[in-house]
């Protein structure tokens, strides 16, 4: 016997898809809407293990769809707008950070910092204020097609809803997988490390300190980053991990393991960016080979300086040729609305974010 029915299922408790559920329930405040995650609290995973930094938008390619929401998402979380993007000199640049290297700089004050964790519980608060369903510990385990639309198989029950929108991060290729979706991607899922600065030493980084990014890549490599709540972090970097919620070195999966040895995409990758992986590798094994590229930033920064710190996950979608998919990307059909890229900025883009998926499901859902 079926335990719930909706109108629209959203699959995944974080930040996109809280804010997704947000705009559904705001914009049509009568659908019977639920929302699923596997975990017992919502945003378990990329959405509260992140540094917190809402980005400005300058790193992204120009036109792409993180650039234009990252800034549009940046703007609807403060009154104030972004502008004041000037280029510093060594001087300017060392009245603003006096302990940081390099010859010139970018100062972006609309670059800021919170905890996406909170957002996370006012997204939840409005959602619930609205009526909608949020069911926690509901991994989906299999989705078939009913007469009315799909069938979803829970771990705390069955569901039948009319459409699903998956917004499930580090699981959304497996996700797409069950809705029948076989589209040429896989989510391979990178481990960042940070260590922390001791107290002592905190007062050598003032605010955010970033390098210059490497085009190749979507990482914004190792930075410093001041937190909402104290502390700095330093970090991360960016190794395979060996389980898709592995937050820790010794973390494995089989599973996990064999569905990325059998991705080709993952070996194409390795051969073109091998040299890179082994340097990520070698800064996860090595503290000295750390603290050098801390130090490229800041060269007072020493070994003793740092403890280790937190760990978070990246889901990183990758194509059969190797490519890593750079910028947001969506897959809809009549009933079923895939996201299934976006990495950083995307809790910056939250707001935007969840107004353009909803706006893509009014289209291909035929809501009214």
């Amino acid at each position: 016997m079926l335990e719930s029915r909706y109108d629209v299922v959203v699959i995944g408790a974080g930040i996109v898809g809280l804010s997704t559920a947000m705009e559904f329930s705001q914009r049509f405040p009568r659908l019977r809407l639920g929302i699923l995650d596997k975990e017992k609290s919502i945003a378990a995973h990329q959405s509260g293990r992140n540094s917190g930094v809402i980005h400005s938008g300058i790193y992204y390619r120009p036109g792409s769809l993180k650039a234009r929401m990252c800034v549009e998402g940046a703007a609807a979380g403060r009154l104030n707008g972004i502008g004041g993007i000037r280029q510093l000199c060594r001087q300017e640049l060392c009245e603003i950070e006096p302990h940081c290297a390099g010859a010139e700089a970018l100062h972006i004050p609309g670059t800021g910092i919170t905890d996406y964790g909170r957002v996370c519980a006012k997204y939840r608060d409005i959602i619930e204020i609205q009526g909608a369903d949020i069911r926690l510990s509901s991994a989906v385990m299999r989705i078939r097609t009913s007469r009315e639309g799909l069938i979803l198989e829970t771990a705390s029950g069955t569901v039948a809803t009319r459409h699903v929108v998956n917004c499930a991060g580090l699981q959304s290729d497996l996700i797409s997988q069950m809705t029948g979706s076989f589209r040429n991607l896989e989510i391979i899922p990178f481990r960042g490390e940070y260590y922390d600065l001791i107290p002592e030493r905190q007062t050598l980084v003032r605010g955010l300190i970033y390098p210059v990014p490497d085009g190749r890549f979507p990482f914004l490599g190792v930075h410093f980053t001041r937190r909402i709540g104290g502390g700095v972090d330093a970090g991360p970097n960016a190794v395979l991990a060996f389980k898709r919620e592995g937050y820790h070195k010794t973390d494995f999966a089989f599973k996990d393991v064999g569905r990325v040895l059998r991705f080709p995409g993952f070996w194409r990758m390795a051969a073109k960016h091998w040299r890179s992986g082994v340097a990520e590798l070698y800064r996860s094994v090595s503290k000295s080979a750390f603290v050098r590229a801390l130090q490229r930033l800041v060269p007072e920064i020493t070994a003793s300086d740092l403890v280790p710190g937190n760990a978070g996950v990246r889901a990183q979608a990758v194509r059969q040729n190797g490519s890593l998919l750079d910028d947001f990307e969506f897959e809809a059909s009549a009933n079923v609305l895939n996201v299934c890229n976006v990495p950083s900025p995307a809790a910056t883009a939250s707001i935007p974010l969840g107004k353009a998926i909803v706006q893509m499901a009014v289209e291909n859902f035929e809501l009214s």
